[in-house]
């Protein structure tokens, strides 16, 4: 029997779709593999590893789980798992902890995201956002001419349609990333993936993805004042969120909790978990997953008054730059 084991990269309202075996499908000796794009001094590259199959990666590399799991021993010989998602509100590194670099799949392989830190490119902190510069390196068995033209350029969140009038003034940026699906499947996908912006001492906004559907994992790749992550609130508040206290500290410091995201580090779940599970969601009456009100905050959140007037000079700003991570409410039914 002869197994497609073909990647392929098209693109979809000026996104990459990505295509790949199934881990279980892969043939002993294979390991597809997609280079997708360097972005902020890192290179993203998606990999596919069978069951059970092992490679050995740079120790200083990020790597980033969107399906089944990666085994390692840690320089105490103690063997740590990764999955898709740290344990709910915690945050683990994501570098790669084996002291050789090697790593091994899990019974149901793995598909994960390496993250190589590019030694001549600039990796923040970020004074400005033409520092982070992003560049399609989209390799694979087939992709198409629009694929190859991507460009992953950040757009100012205020220009966006779904934005209103909510970020007007607001050094919060976007760019639209990649969707992955399995050729043997491809009514559901495994993952998207978009990279985000924010200065220093502003606010991402508290949200609770009412109208979409998914469970989100953020990935920091710099942590412009060291002190930026994921605030929530708890899962019993349920009033509506006051759109201007937001923007203090006082309001955002009496209501919710901060869990610092480091450099190169990942949380878990801040979504509502059904009760005697770890990480499965319950869902709302329209079938969203619940979430309470969150939001990324940076560094000297309500040290000025917002949205800043006047853009902070170089000598003072530090941008954050993280990736997000949408899965399918499926990936976390454990």
């Amino acid at each position: 029997m002869i197994v497609d084991t073909r990647t392929e990269v098209t693109e979809r309202d000026k996104e990459a779709v990505v295509f790949i075996p199934r881990p279980s499908t892969v043939p002993e000796g294979r390991m597809p593999m997609v280079p997708a794009l360097d972005i902020g001094g890192k290179r993203l590259a998606l990999f596919v590893l069978r069951p059970e199959g092992s490679l050995q990666l740079e120790r200083g590399d990020g790597l980033k789980v969107v399906y089944g799991s990666i085994n390692m021993m840690d320089a105490n010989g103690n063997t740590v798992t990764r999955g898709v998602a740290p344990p709910a509100k915690e945050v683990e590194t994501t570098l790669v902890l084996s002291p050789d670099g090697t790593i091994t799949s899990g019974e149901n392989g793995a598909v994960f995201l390496r993250i190589e830190s590019l030694e001549l490119q600039f990796q923040g902190p970020f004074r400005r956002t033409s520092q982070v510069m992003t560049r399609n390196i989209i390799g694979a068995s087939e992709v198409s001419t629009e694929a190859q033209r991507i460009d992953f350029p950040f757009v100012k969140v205020e220009t966006l349609p779904w934005a209103g009038h909510l970020f007007d003034g607001f050094e919060i940026w976007n760019m639209s990333g990649l969707y992955v699906y399995f050729k043997d499947d491809p009514s559901e996908y495994v993952v998207h993936m978009q990279a985000w912006m924010l200065g220093l001492g502003e606010t991402g906004r508290f949200h609770n993805h009412s109208d979409q559907s998914f469970c989100e994992i953020h990935l920091c790749l710099s942590n412009g004042g060291g002190t930026s992550g994921m605030r929530y609130f708890e899962d019993d508040y349920t009033r509506d969120i006051d759109q201007i206290a937001e923007l203090t500290k006082g309001y955002v410091e009496k209501n919710s909790t901060l869990l610092v995201v480091p450099d190169m580090h990942e949380h878990g779940p801040l979504w509502k978990i059904q009760p005697g599970s770890q990480a499965k969601p319950l869902m709302r009456f329209n079938n969203t997953v619940d979430y309470p009100w969150h939001g990324w905050m940076a560094s000297e959140f309500g040290e000025y008054e917002l949205p800043i007037k006047s853009p902070l000079p170089e000598d003072k700003q530090r941008y954050d730059l993280w990736l997000a991570f949408e899965f399918p409410d499926s990936a976390f039914q454990y």
